[in-house]
């Protein structure tokens, strides 16, 4: 085949390392930038992004020319370089071990595009260990079988 051509759709979740409340208001739009950079430079289109000060969801259209744990450590090690050039956070700030992701087909982008953009509102009731819980329990996997949570 000549071209190829692929419609796969991914719902990354990262965390600050020990859920700490780290990513602030007032800036946090500027950080979802300068993700969606790093991510239209790897070839992949940003979709959707937003989350609340202990983690972000990012919705793609994922271009497979790379590994998404590649794609995810870029995310992760550029943004944290970025953070902390700008003073945003401590020197110490991290990133949580690890991703979460999950595939989505076409009928279910409108919806996942509304629940992102909706982060501040969902986290005002919930919490990011309950959110994160119930996606992986909709997925199909059980919470001990993923990682324990402190």
């Amino acid at each position: 085949m000549a071209d190829t051509c692929t419609q796969i759709y991914l719902h990354i979740v990262i965390s600050v390392g020990d859920r700490k409340p780290s990513l602030k208001k007032a800036w946090r739009a500027d950080l979802f930038n300068y993700i969606s950079g790093v991510i239209r430079n790897r070839q992949h289109k940003v979709i959707a992004i937003n989350g609340s000060d202990d983690h972000v969801h990012i919705f793609i259209r994922y271009v497979p020319i790379e590994r998404l744990g590649d794609l995810v450590a870029a995310i992760k090690s550029t943004a944290t370089i970025w953070l902390r050039q700008k003073r945003y956070v401590r020197p110490d700030f991290n990133w949580q071990p690890g991703y979460t992701a999950f595939s989505h087909s076409q009928s279910q982008v409108g919806g996942l595009i509304r629940y992102i953009d909706r982060q501040e509102q969902h986290h005002r009731r919930r919490t990011f260990r309950d959110e994160h819980t119930d996606l992986l329990k909709h997925s199909g996997y059980a919470v001990s079988d993923i990682y324990e949570y402190h």
